[in-house]
């Protein structure tokens, strides 16, 4: 049988994924609300290229590893399930539901650094190493939290490269530099936040500084379905699954558990044969799934709880992964690699039984409908949930008037919520106005998420949250004396949500109406009572 070679076949497995949404618009999902200037036709590029990327990947990670028994034939049977199964599963579709698109960037470039590091220790040198250190760097500018799944890809790796070359001293020593080579790529390119992190100072320092108990609890990993364990071992609960943000396939199809039977079973077969003729490989790859699992369960899990716990408290920026389901990117990559080897022999048994590769198809094509049965919301538009979205036309018109009249006023946007439903968005949303309006916006960073309070906010924001609009809605009189304080000089009212809260801004002293539209209010502070 003939394939689609990659990039082809990952292409159009994105088109079968994204066709529906690549019309005029943007995608929105919850944080992903992209705003002019910035153009959506590459928005859409880089949906594409994830998923692209994904496939790719998965297919150079698993070839990097190939048993020397495959035949050529088997193994491109194995490489394209690895690389669909690598792209089309829940975690991808979860985290493409909640817009988590840095997310995906390092996890499509995590097998790419994977199959460098292999064959770095196959062959350590600097032209390896520099090659390695590139991926991983591009890693830690998508997505700093993928860098921790990369050293843990590498820590597995070295642990096995160095045990099998235990006795070879020249070997050692020139993987030991290559691995300090690559270690000093990574942090002399991320030295400029790094050191100030080390030190307690700037953003990173910050934010990890603020994750707290609220933080854990809001995000850690859900137990519906097959429990704590049982769903990341099926590459699931992630917390945004359970809040009604879109849905699920157990909230459609009461099968939804059968084609994960099936992946498990094959998953182990794949185990099986690589113990056979890979045991080390076997062993490694077992152990990073292990791994995974204990992390990706964090705080939630009986078991795994005070080891996360003793990890976030020791060690440093652990306690950044506050939504610790993100380990799942490995054991997907380890699931990648076990599938192509379990696909492998069933297509290598087939060629034999029947003496050429005829037969090879109608063993194996069934066992290809398992990742699109697993992820079945996935294919063309998400199930539909996903389809291009146009800001509306009063948006840009306050936002020329503004320009106009006085492009560096100080601007604060209600409702006052981070998330919020929109309805040009159709499905709630990170609000979008600071990126939309040139003029300096003010709105909410509280994410109203099981008291979560770990997101970073300027004084303005807190004088807002906490006072001045708990007091407005209370009936204070004094609203446009206190926005003055803050140098406010408009507010902009969406008519979305919970916008009728602030109708009392027509009546106040302090305010004059600016513009009324059918999807927009726009008040200008008077410089007076």
């Amino acid at each position: 049988m003939k394939f689609i070679q990659p990039p082809g076949r990952y292409i159009v497995l994105a088109l079968c994924v994204l066709g529906p949404m690549l019309g005029a618009g943007y995608i929105f999902t919850l944080d992903m609300a992209p705003a002019p200037p910035f153009p959506d036709w590459l928005q859409k590029m880089g949906l594409i290229a994830i998923l692209v990327a994904s496939g790719i990947g998965a297919e150079r990670f698993v070839t990097a590893l190939k048993p020397e028994k495959a035949t050529t034939a088997a193994w491109q049977w194995a490489a394209c399930f690895a690389g669909i199964l690598y792209t089309i599963n829940p975690f991808v579709y979860s985290r493409f539901m909640a817009g988590q698109y840095r997310v995906l960037l390092g996890y499509a470039l995590l097998p790419f650094f994977a199959a460098a590091f292999v064959t770095l220790m196959r062959e350590p040198g600097w032209r390896k190493a520099l090659l390695a250190s590139i991926w991983l760097v591009a890693i830690s500018i998508v997505s700093i939290h993928t860098v921790g799944l990369a050293v843990l890809v590498a820590l597995v790796f070295g642990v096995l490269w160095f045990w099998r070359h235990r006795a070879n001293t020249v070997w050692r020593k020139k993987a030991g530099w290559s691995v300090v080579m690559l270690g000093g790529a990574m942090l002399l390119a991320n030295s400029y936040w790094l050191l100030p992190a080390l030190l307690g100072h700037g953003s990173t320092a910050e934010a990890v500084a603020g994750f707290g108990s609220a933080d854990l609890a809001a995000f850690a990993t859900n137990a519906d379905g097959f429990g704590w364990l049982g769903n990341v071992l099926a590459l699931q609960g992630f917390w945004a699954d359970t809040k009604s943000l879109y849905i699920v396939p157990m909230d459609v199809y009461s099968w939804w558990w059968a084609p994960w039977l099936g992946l498990w079973l094959l998953v182990l077969f794949g185990v099986y044969k690589s113990w056979k003729v890979q045991r080390g490989l076997a062993i490694a790859l077992v152990a990073l799934i292990f791994i995974a699992a204990l992390l990706a369960i964090g705080t939630a899990g009986t078991l795994a709880k005070p080891i996360n716990e003793f990890l976030i408290h020791y060690i440093p920026f652990f306690a950044g992964y506050r939504e610790p389901q993100k380990f799942v990117a490995l054991i997907a990559l380890a699931y990648a690699y076990f599938g192509a080897v379990a696909v492998a022999a069933l297509a290598q048994w087939a060629q034999g039984h029947a003496h050429n590769q005829k037969r090879a198809p109608f063993v194996v094509l069934p066992v290809f409908a398992l990742p699109f049965l697993a992820a079945p919301l996935m294919l063309w538009g998400f199930n539909g949930q996903l389809q291009p979205g146009l800001y509306p036309a009063e948006w840009y018109s306050v936002n020329d008037y503004l320009q106009r009249v006085d492009p560096q006023a100080k601007v604060l946007f209600l409702p006052w919520h981070m998330y919020m439903r929109f309805d040009f968005a159709g499905r709630v949303i990170a609000n979008p106005a600071d990126r939309f309006f040139a003029n300096p916006i003010i709105i909410s960073s509280d994410p109203e998420m099981a008291g979560a309070k770990s997101y970073t906010s300027n004084s303005d924001q807190q004088a807002l949250q906490s006072s001045i609009l708990p007091a407005a809605l209370a009936g204070d009189k004094n609203v446009a004396k206190n926005l003055r304080m803050l140098n406010i000089r408009y507010v902009i009212v969406a008519k979305e949500l919970d916008y009728k809260r602030y109708g009392f801004l027509g009546t106040q002293p302090g305010f004059s109406l600016v513009q009324e539209t059918a999807s927009v209010t726009v008040y200008k502070v008077n410089d007076s009572e």
